[in-house]
């Protein structure tokens, strides 16, 4: 009984773990047309199902028992312990799963879009939010009997890892922290009972909704520990949120120690723009467009750089192209406006506005524009006077 009660225990650490610590290079695309379509139809299904808010929907497609064995294999070497390790994983069921994943991503309310796939087999899914972030999912992916695409894993970019990845981790973390891999995690040689405790302190303490207790005991690790990529990792999944202060002070540590590793560039473009540093914000953004490919989102964070760097054609164009990409991509019109307004091209503004009436519903007044520091030049323009707002 009380082996079955540690497994009890072990797993809900692991689920719970997920979502503290979720929140890989890829071949261009060249499938064949039935093939294409199944992929693209997964990642079609996935994007309408966050919009919706449809777990349901999302674990018809995901293969628990393959995700659960992915993970065991990377923890244990007899069959007996792999086998178990899935019994106890898949316990809770697909639903559960999937809810903890997404209990991160429903609340903010996001939008998500199917982009291309990658690899012949991974959909890749944006998550757009309105307070302006982005989260992409790229979708790995199987085959059930009936040989039809099946989510086994997934890698999302605000992590740097795939999802096996990290829950793997933490679990030997957990139940086998004598282990090379915890040693490997934490870049130490040894990894002693005193050190273990205060690890799963600042588990539990998370897992009590104590966040800020549970960082401020990530802070009182030694500097070699702390400064881990895992606990770098863990700190902005507590910091993000309860202290946005807190979360720029692990996002310069992230740029410090592992700014020049590939899986870090998206997490790190909002770290440079907030740090003035727009050159690096470039190259952020262009290590991550280069391996998943264009799209509007990363084409318009560019023209955001641009826009701050006082570089305002640059911008321009490059919010023409991100249009150009996806026409219904909100966010650059208004990245346009601002830019055309800044520009003095008040008649291009008005036509800009009038598209975000058209295409997104918006009904403007004028008093909106003259009650706005932004826009007074604009509003005492002979262009805004004679603009027929209706």
């Amino acid at each position: 009984m009380q082996h079955i009660a540690r497994k009890k225990q072990t797993l809900n650490y692991v689920i719970s773990l997920v979502i503290l610590l979720i929140t890989a290079s890829y071949s261009s695309i060249g499938l064949a047309a039935k093939s294409q379509n199944q992929y693209q139809q997964l990642g079609e299904t996935v994007a309408n199902a966050i919009n919706q808010q449809n777990s349901e929907a999302i674990a018809e497609h995901l293969a628990l028992n393959k995700f659960a064995e992915i993970v065991a294999k990377q923890i244990f070497d007899k069959p007996k312990d792999i086998r178990d390790f899935v019994k106890g994983f898949t316990q809770s069921g697909k639903l559960h799963f999937v809810n903890q994943i997404m209990s991160t991503v429903y609340p903010r309310n996001g939008q998500a879009k199917y982009l291309r796939t990658f690899d012949n087999t991974q959909p890749l899914v944006r998550v757009d939010f309105p307070d302006g972030g982005h989260e992409y999912m790229l979708l790995i992916t199987g085959k059930n009997r009936q040989k039809k695409p099946e989510i086994v894993d997934m890698f999302l970019l605000s992590s740097g890892s795939k999802l096996s990845v990290k829950v793997s981790s933490m679990t030997e973390l957990i139940i086998k922290p004598e282990q090379s891999l915890l040693k490997t995690l934490l870049n130490v040689k040894e990894v002693d009972k005193t050190l273990l405790a205060k690890i799963k302190a600042i588990v539990a303490n998370r897992n009590q909704g104590k966040l800020d207790k549970a960082y401020q005991q990530l802070q009182e690790l030694p500097a070699e520990i702390k400064h881990a990529r895992a606990m770098i990792d863990l700190g902005l999944q507590l910091t993000q949120q309860f202290s946005d202060q807190e979360y720029r002070k692990q996002l310069s540590l992230l740029d410090k120690y592992y700014g020049s590793n590939d899986s870090t560039q998206f997490m790190l473009i909002d770290h440079h723009f907030f740090n003035e540093e727009f050159d690096k914000a470039l190259v952020s953004i262009k290590t991550v467009s280069d391996k998943y490919g264009e799209d509007a989102a990363l084409t318009n964070l560019n023209a955001s750089v641009y826009f701050a760097q006082g570089q305002h054609q640059k911008a321009k164009q490059a919010t023409l192209h991100a249009i150009t990409l996806e026409p219904d991509f909100e966010a650059a019109y208004w990245t346009l406006v601002s830019v055309q307004n800044m520009q003095k091209d008040y008649t291009s503004v008005i036509e800009t506005l009038s598209s975000l009436k058209d295409l997104f519903g918006y009904q403007f007044t004028k008093e909106n524009f003259r009650n706005e520091a932004f826009y007074l030049e604009f509003s005492q323009s002979p262009e805004f006077e004679n603009w027929q707002i209706n």
